[in-house]
């Protein structure tokens, strides 16, 4: 079925003439709306699982023997990306509307609200992705493990920024901004200029930083690993079984470590991909060279799987962002009593104590009366140190010291 004029003379048509709205929906654009709506809808019931998954382990993780994973800055990360995919997605999802009215009708709710999910979600992932690149440089070239309380601000910042950059043309121009452009409504031609300066400038702008960023990242990583498999295969050959061990722990976390860098590489990787057909389609029709209507609803296709294809990612890798698990809940409160395997101190008989090796220089020290409010910490000093005080013992030792006995406030060494 043809575009008539006929829709748009009517007294009751209270939208824009075509090209801005489109009534009714042309025959040769509904195979391309419902490819769409397809792949938007895998990609919106995955990044939607994903965020539930991600936010119950959030919560159920406070009380669990792992590592808080709300404390984990790659999943922080993660999440915030899904959440922008998500959005992007159902606004591509929202063609389902179009198909069930016959047209695309602008100006209207419904093509505000998709325009905004669209280029809100796509300039937010943006974002999120050179968040990700800045964090993985600043860990693998630097060193630098930045604050948990200053990565959270950060995000916060990236979702304020992305809305204030996609709510200044609307400001700007209120009623006509957001009109009919290919299958769905976006930013119109008439506001080319808005479209590329709030928009896609953005877009090409994260696509080189991060471009840059990662090849200076595999630059720093590969050299250093040149450097260092050398050093750690001549010092296998001269150390001790202790030292070969703790060379291979060592080795594995680096390797961990190692992995979860080039994992985090994807994210971008993707973001690219899954973008760049659309930006470059749109750039091109700016100059003159409009692309045919098949080229942008496949743009539109590859863009709609960008959630799918981060959620596939994150549960192939998703182990290697997960701290080792810890010592159980029980195991942690039987410690502070020095009776648990995570104890600095384990009972060897009734009357002497083994002193284990702390995990970190600073471990807590049980008091020896039977009082638990006066436990005493271990420093990480040369020399050894007694300080005796009422109903209370302070030991400062070194961990050279492997075997101590407190006994009736006093201490022996063997």
């Amino acid at each position: 079925m043809g575009i008539t004029n006929a829709t748009y003379t009517s007294p009751d048509w209270a939208y824009y003439k075509y090209p801005l709205s489109i009534a009714p929906i042309p025959d040769p654009m509904q195979p391309g709306i419902i490819a769409l709506c397809t792949f938007a809808l895998a990609s919106c019931m995955a990044t939607i699982s994903l965020l539930g998954f991600l936010t119950y382990r959030f919560i159920v993780s406070r009380n669990e023997s792992r590592a808080p994973l709300y404390k984990n800055q790659y999943m922080l990360l993660i999440y915030s990306l899904v959440l922008a995919d998500f959005q992007c997605d159902l606004g591509f999802f929202l063609d389902v509307m179009w198909m069930y009215r016959g047209e695309i009708a602008a100006p209207s709710a419904g093509c505000y609200i998709q325009a905004w999910l669209i280029n809100f979600g796509d300039l937010s992932s943006a974002l999120f992705v050179l968040a990700i690149a800045c964090h993985t440089f600043s860990n693998v070239v630097f060193g630098h493990k930045i604050m948990l309380r200053n990565l959270c601000i950060a995000i916060a910042f990236l979702w304020i920024f992305a809305a204030i950059i996609t709510v200044s043309p609307i400001a700007m121009h209120p009623k006509d901004i957001f009109v009919a452009s290919g299958n769905w409504c976006s930013i119109g031609t008439k506001y080319d200029s808005l479209r590329l300066y709030f928009h896609y400038l953005w877009i090409f702008i994260v696509q080189g930083m991060v471009l840059i960023i990662y090849m200076t990242t595999f630059i720093v990583l590969r050299k250093r690993i040149g450097t260092i498999m050398p050093q750690l295969a001549q010092r296998s050959t001269t150390t001790s079984g202790n030292e070969t061990m703790a060379g291979q722990q060592n080795t594995k976390k680096s390797s961990k470590i190692s992995r979860a860098t080039m994992y985090m590489v994807f994210y971008p990787l993707i973001y690219i991909i899954a973008t760049l057909p659309l930006a470059a389609g749109r750039i091109s029709a700016m100059v003159g060279n409009t692309p045919s209507k098949a080229y942008l609803v496949a743009g539109g296709i590859i863009m709609s799987c960008g959630g799918l294809l981060n959620v596939l990612l994150y549960s192939f890798t998703r182990r290697i962002f997960i701290s080792e698990k810890q010592t159980s809940a029980q195991d942690r409160r039987r410690s502070r009593y020095g009776g648990g395997r995570g104890s600095v101190l384990r009972s060897t008989d009734p009357g002497g104590f083994e002193l284990k090796e702390p995990v970190s220089p600073y471990r807590e020290i049980p008091s020896p009366v039977e009082s638990t409010d006066h436990i005493v910490s271990s420093e990480f000093e040369g020399n050894s140190d007694i300080t005796i005080a009422k109903d209370v013992v302070t030991i400062r030792t070194t961990w050279d010291v492997k075997i101590e006995q407190v006994k009736d406030a006093e201490k022996v060494l063997y």
